[in-house]
């Protein structure tokens, strides 16, 4: 039931280990899935391109509810204790690649940007 658009014109991520894209695009993902199904207006939005010589990566959905951010912006999970970790581990993915995170909300849409380098 959700309305899913990818823009992904000719992107290659062969330079990333496959455990870390399964870490970056499945963490990501999976939170985008679970918010949106909790919503009215079901949508997810992902574009993957290039800038300059970094990949850019932006995902955004809607959510029900609120979100709550933590002091460095990053969303703090309502499941309670053992959860929450996946965020935490795109971004440890992401520093293998000279990669940053930045996630924000307005209204009800959830937007994560990812911008990482392949060499």
């Amino acid at each position: 039931d959700i309305c899913f658009v990818v823009t992904c014109p000719g992107i290659n991520v062969d330079f990333m280990e496959q455990v870390d894209i399964t870490t970056v695009f499945g963490n990501i993902l999976d939170n985008a899935v679970e918010a949106c199904g909790a919503s009215k207006e079901k949508r997810m939005s992902l574009t993957i391109s290039s800038f300059n010589e970094f990949i850019y990566v932006q995902l955004s959905n809607t959510f029900a509810g609120n979100i709550r951010m933590n002091e460095k912006g990053k969303p703090i999970t309502s499941k309670g204790e053992g959860h929450g970790i996946g965020l935490e581990n795109v971004e440890k993915a992401l520093k293998k690649y000279n990669g940053e995170m930045q996630c924000w909300v307005i209204d009800d849409l959830f937007t994560i940007e990812l911008m990482f380098n392949p060499t």
